[in-house]
């Protein structure tokens, strides 16, 4: 750290939403970033170094449909800068039994139109004419939205940390954190 004591940004913990947390600050703050993460850079102690997860519009509220559409563009924007593809779009399927949570594929259609994102309402049959492996019936409800794929998040994590550092980032990895702490003066520790 060249005995810089001083960071106006700090993240803790570079798994999948620090790392992209750490980047997105580096884009703007560059040197003022440091980066804490108690075990190795791509460890697996937690659920962050997995082979995917799940990118999609669809969700069942609107709070959170409102914010999907901008994580494509921010995937997007990483990709450019790393040169490298992220996300693999598949489509995605939700299906529940129509007697047991109907209701919940009729708040995915809900928040979906509420916000313009288009999918295909489809009963069971519909389903699985369109997709063979999906060996449901008509006592099923289903939603289709094309927009939809898995994220390589181990190499996400790793593309984020490496362009935050690019960045002019500080990235500490066996440093873990074990204070928080605010001062008098309204600064914060964190030791």
């Amino acid at each position: 750290m060249d005995g810089r004591s001083y960071f106006e940004y700090i993240v803790v913990g570079c798994g999948g939403v620090g790392s992209g947390t750490l980047y997105w600050l580096s884009t703007k703050a560059g040197i003022d970033v440091l980066g804490l993460e108690q075990f190795e850079l791509g460890h697996h102690n937690g659920g962050s170094q997995d082979h995917s997860r799940i990118i999609r519009l669809a969700y069942h509220d609107n709070r959170y449909t409102k914010l999907t559409p901008d994580t494509y563009k921010a995937w997007e924007a990483v990709e450019k800068e790393a040169g490298l593809q992220l996300v693999y779009n598949t489509g995605g399927v939700q299906f529940t039994r129509k007697d047991e949570m109907s209701h919940v594929i009729d708040a995915y259609a809900k928040a979906m139109a509420e916000n313009n994102i288009s999918f295909e309402r489809l009963t069971g049959s519909q389903l699985r004419a369109k997709f063979p492996q999906f060996e449901i019936d008509d006592t099923y409800d289903t939603i289709y939205q094309p927009i939809a794929g898995l994220v390589d998040a181990a190499l996400a994590n790793s593309v984020h940390i490496q362009l935050a550092r690019a960045n002019g980032a500080t990235v500490l990895e066996h440093c873990p954190v074990q204070k928080i702490e605010k001062l008098p003066n309204g600064r914060v520790l964190v030791c």
